[in-house]
C-alpha cells in the first residue's frame, strides 16, 4: 500500500481516505498500521 500511495504522492495527490478494510481487524491494530506505514508519507 505504502509503494501505491507514494506513486500516487508523486503524482501529485495529496489526500486519501485510509480504512481498513478487514472487517476482524480491530482499529488499535489499524491505528498501529496506519502509523507505521503510511505517517512517514505525510509532508
Amino acid at each position: 500500500m505504502r509503494t501505491l500511495i507514494s506513486r500516487y504522492v508523486d503524482a501529485g495527490l495529496t489526500k486519501f481516505v485510509v480504512r481498513p478494510v478487514d472487517a476482524g481487524l480491530t482499529f488499535e491494530s489499524f491505528v498501529e498500521d496506519f502509523v507505521t506505514h503510511l505517517q512517514p508519507l505525510q509532508g
